[in-house]
């Protein structure tokens, strides 16, 4: 047996020898064609036999298990890399690549894991014995489970090598197919000599017989490496090359007739190879005129052929090259057709897109990367005068004025250089000199490498455009100039019309109640206080107009009890309708909700204004307001909900107010300007009442509610204004009992004195104020100016200052201030202004003043806010008898009241009427006063009613008392 395993020593070495000379021949040719797909096969063989060889020389167990598992790293592969070479040489070059060697390479590379691991495991062989032979140590192994998972994958790739040689052979041409055979002669002896390993009497070596393949398989790969010179003429990469050129290629003999053609000509020819080989060219492709005379010196010639293909007609470039063999100049022809479709209608767009930039409105410029010029259209020569000889070389800087800032050219070259579009404006000057203005798309092109290799600017000419904007800008300045003007024009009048009308108001009322006032005097103050009241309402409304327009007017919402506000509402107007014979009616829907949070001062204006002018334009039939409520849906504006509530849209309803009357009803011009302001239907201007600035202010209360104010009408048949707002269900909160009205007359027994300082540069208002709270009780100090106003305070420590803004030496604001940063001070400071922006009055509260309020004053609101921060009780009487009132203008009727009495003069019960029928509150409450010796419970009703407005009411108890007198 030593005599075997020195042959077989000898042999190892020989095929390590042939393999090593292989691999280095395949290094020195590397550049050529298949060398990487060699590479494959040989490496692993060539390390299973080094390593192998090294495994059997030494004796040193530990290095010869060593030696066993980096042999088997290289073993794992050898079936994996023949198949990757096969697949390169028979052209399947599509499945080399990851998605397709990933999957074969799992188990080889499970195996290469299991060889280094295998003494914890055993899967590849459980023990490593060796015996003596001779000078040899062999190793005898018992090998594990995976040892056959490996053989068997092994043998499954090497049936696949088999088949894909197999289906090569028969289909390469007689030529090619020698070298095919010789390579699948040595994988069978590869296969051979393995499976020799197994079979006796080669087992009783122990060791296997790949060895003598090797040697065999080495010579023949390296025979075929110099008979077919396979890395300088590949006859099957030739062959392949040809079978899939997506060119045709026909070979014509010397007489044109067709002698072979690849696929992609047959597609082209429309039918299959044995109905075509011997036929003339004439017949294959009659559209082709083929007169040219190649020789040995004009051997090329190419023209354009236009053939149909299914019936769409195809352009192809076709190449003709001479046929030369040995000493024959012309032995046929190869035709390659090459399909130019695609690229003579790029070409026809191409055309298309240069006619497009020729005729282009825009001027377009082409440069290259660093600014110089390449193109430009002829609209760039007409904007610019600078034609395209002379522009080109020249960089767009030619075109540069002083006008464009420096920071635009450095924005626009750094943000073309990272490779992003431009757009901006420029301001250049023409070739004559004159200025114009262009907006400019400036975009970087890229080359095939993506790369800028060139810059494409598109400029457009806008200097009309520039110059209506400049026209425009002046315009909007010129607006804004006036915007301002009127913000402080209506300032301005605010402040002098709230003023005198402070004034007025206020002493008339004060007036009124002086018991010596002759009847005709009483008669005077009361036309100078309505007309007062109604000089307000007017700039009232022209103002909340001018906040509405200026985006300025704001909503404050609050819990409230809508049945008690709508049973006011109707209480309000219940009388009114009945005199004119109406029929009057509120209806409910069922699922109404008790409590809700929203603007109640606007939504009273907004039904007031709608109820009020059902009534007064309807002459007979009837007025009625339904109420519905229905859930929040996403129709709704959304953004309108946010800001109106802070709720989810579950605890939101919208109310709905439909005011139906029969009316005279509305023309559809004028339902197309009902709503704009100072715009008045016919019955209007007949009626001559109303600035026509309600229905404009209450629709826009209602768009500020997240609702709207919609009309229809129908001439002669009356009207219907709908009223829809968004509205926040408080349905936990329980509706609060309103006190009943009370009347001040002084301040209830052993209160301290409360001190008052009024701080006014017009003595109007101070004197104002000065009469309103003295009676009254309270100690009244007066400052006409903000200094006088410091020393009052620093010596007196009023409790409450009043103190009016709009000071000649020192502004209100710097007194609040100076007085609240004082330490330990108490002081309230209650600030009064004619402003009309809320922005004001919370700057007011912001600078330091405890309560802000509007003039002209009211003694309601200053009397609650003494008591508010003061703590002063009153000494008060009721105005109005027995009922429980259900709010602040409900109306109440005590038929007690109505029997037989001699006590009133009728010349005060006349005066009365007259007061009533003017609408002169002031001298109805004095009226009132004069009654009271007389019949007092008459004369609280009287003010009661006085108190609500509610005329109507008046009327009826006037006309009761007239009858029992």
């Amino acid at each position: 047996m030593d005599w075997f395993f020195n042959f077989y020593s000898y042999t190892i070495l020989l095929a390590i020898g042939i393999l090593a000379s292989i691999l280095v021949y395949i290094i020195r040719h590397r550049e050529m064609m298949l060398a990487r797909s060699h590479l494959w096969m040989i490496i692993p063989a060539l390390g299973w036999m080094i390593f192998w060889f090294f495994e059997l020389w030494v004796r040193d167990l530990a290095l010869k298990a060593m030696m066993n598992q980096i042999r088997f790293s290289f073993v794992a592969f050898v079936t994996f890399g023949l198949v990757v070479f096969v697949l390169e040489y028979t052209g399947r070059h599509n499945l080399v690549r990851p998605a397709v060697l990933g999957p074969l390479a799992t188990i080889p590379l499970i195996t290469l894991v299991l060889t280094w691991t295998n003494p914890f495991h055993q899967l590849l062989w459980q023990e490593y014995p060796v015996t003596t032979v001779g000078m040899w140590l062999i190793p005898l192994r018992v090998y594990g489970d995976w040892f056959g998972v490996h053989m068997l994958y092994s043998y499954l790739l090497l049936a696949a090598v088999y088949l894909i040689l197999t289906h090569a052979m028969l289909t390469y041409q007689n030529a090619y197919r020698g070298q095919g055979w010789l390579l699948m002669l040595a994988v069978l002896v590869l296969h051979i000599t393995d499976l020799f390993t197994f079979i006796h009497p080669f087992t009783q070596f122990q060791v296997t017989m790949v060895p003598f393949g090797y040697v065999f398989a080495g010579a023949i790969l390296a025979w075929t490496l110099s008979q077919y010179h396979r890395f300088t003429l590949t006859p099957v990469a030739q062959e392949t090359l040809i079978q899939r050129l997506p060119d045709g290629v026909l070979v014509l003999d010397r007489t044109s007739q067709l002698v072979q053609a690849n696929p992609s000509a047959l597609r082209i020819l429309g039918k299959p190879l044995n109905e075509m080989i011997g036929a003339s060219l004439d017949v294959i492709l009659p559209s082709l005129k083929l007169n040219v005379t190649l020789d040995a010196e004009h051997d090329f010639d190419n023209i354009e052929l236009i053939h149909e293909v299914e019936g769409q007609k195809r352009h192809y470039d076709v190449q003709i090259t001479n046929l030369a063999h040995q000493n024959d100049p012309f032995n046929g022809l190869i035709l390659v057709l090459r399909d130019i479709t695609e690229r003579r209608q790029a070409e026809r767009t191409l055309r298309k897109f240069q006619r497009a930039v020729e005729q282009s409105p825009a001027s377009v410029v082409i440069t290259d990367t660093s600014g110089a010029i390449e193109y430009v259209n002829p609209k760039f020569t007409r904007v610019t005068g600078y034609t395209f000889e002379e522009a080109r070389g020249q960089s767009p800087r030619i075109l540069k004025t002083p006008y464009t800032p420096t920071a635009t050219h450095v924005d626009l070259w750094q943000t073309l250089l990272a490779g992003r579009a431009w757009e901006g404006e420029f301001c250049n000057h023409r070739k004559d000199g004159s200025v114009y203005w262009e907006s400019a798309s400036i975009s970087p092109i890229f080359d095939s490498q993506s790369n800028i290799s060139n810059f494409v600017a598109v400029k457009l000419e806008i200097t009309e455009r520039k110059q209506a904007e400049d026209a425009l800008r002046e315009a909007r300045d010129a607006a804004e100039t006036a915007n301002r003007a009127k913000s402080l024009l209506l300032a301005n009048m605010s402040h002098e019309l709230r003023t005198p009308l402070n004034a007025i108001l206020g002493f008339t009322n004060l007036l009124q109640r002086a018991p010596n006032l002759s009847p005709d005097q009483q008669h005077d103050l009361a036309i100078v206080h309505r007309s007062g009241e109604h000089l307000l309402a007017l700039i009232n409304d022209v103002l909340d107009l001018s906040k509405i327009e200026a985006g300025r007017m704001q909503i404050h919402q609050s819990e409230v009890h809508l049945a008690h506000m709508l049973k006011e509402l109707h209480d309000m107007f219940a009388l009114r309708a009945r005199q004119k014979g109406l029929h009057f009616a509120f209806e409910y829907s069922a699922d109404l909700p008790e409590m809700v949070r929203l603007d109640e001062i606007k939504l009273r204006q907004i039904l007031i204004n709608l109820l009020s002018n059902a009534i007064k334009f309807t002459q007979h039939g009837s007025v009625t307001l339904q109420i519905h409520s229905n859930p929040f849906t996403s129709a709704a504006p959304q953004g309108m909900l946010r800001r109106l509530h802070e709720s989810s849209e579950e605890a939101c309803c919208i109310l709905t107010f439909a005011i139906e009357d029969t009316g005279p009803g509305l023309s559809p011009a004028e339902l197309t300007s009902i709503f704009a302001p100072f715009v008045q239907a016919e019955a209007g201007h007949k009626a001559k009442e109303g600035s026509g600035l309600g229905l404009a202010i209450s629709r826009h209360y209602a768009q500020l509610m997240g609702g709207d104010l919609t009309v229809t009408s129908t001439v002669g048949q009356g009207a219907i204004f709908t009223c829809s707002i968004t509205a926040e269900q408080c349905s936990e909160l329980a509706a609060a009992k309103r006190p009943a009205s009370q009347r001040v007359i002084g301040l209830a027994p052993g209160q301290p004195a409360y001190r008052l300082l009024v701080v006014d540069d017009q003595n109007s208002s101070r004197r104002l104020l000065v009469r309103m709270l003295a009676p009254l009780g309270f100690q009244v100090s007066e400052a006409e100016s903000g200094y006088a106003a410091l020393r009052i305070w620093q010596a007196w420590n009023p409790h409450v200052i009043f103190l009016t803004m709009n000071l000649p030496d020192i502004d209100g604001f710097a007194i609040t201030r100076q007085i609240k940063t004082f330490p330990g001070t108490n002081t309230t400071i209650v600030g009064f202004t004619s402003s009309i922006s809320e922005e004001d009055q919370h700057a007011l509260l912001a600078a330091g003043c405890d309560e802000v309020i509007k003039i002209p004053l009211h003694e309601h609101t200053i009397l609650r806010l003494l008591q508010k921060h003061t703590g002063v009780q009153y000494q008060t009487i009721k105005t109005e008898p027995g009922m429980t009132p259900l709010g602040n203008r409900a109306i109440w009727f005590d038929h007690t009241l109505l029997a037989p009495t001699q006590m009133i003069p009728p010349a005060l019960l006349h005066q009365l009427r007259d007061a009533i029928v003017m609408g002169d509150l002031s001298a109805i409450n004095a009226l009132a006063t004069q009654i009271k010796p007389f019949e007092a419970s008459v004369a609280q009703q009287i003010e009661a009613m006085a108190y609500e407005f509610a005329y109507d009411d008046m009327i009826t108890l006037l006309d009761a008392l007239e009858q029992t007198t």
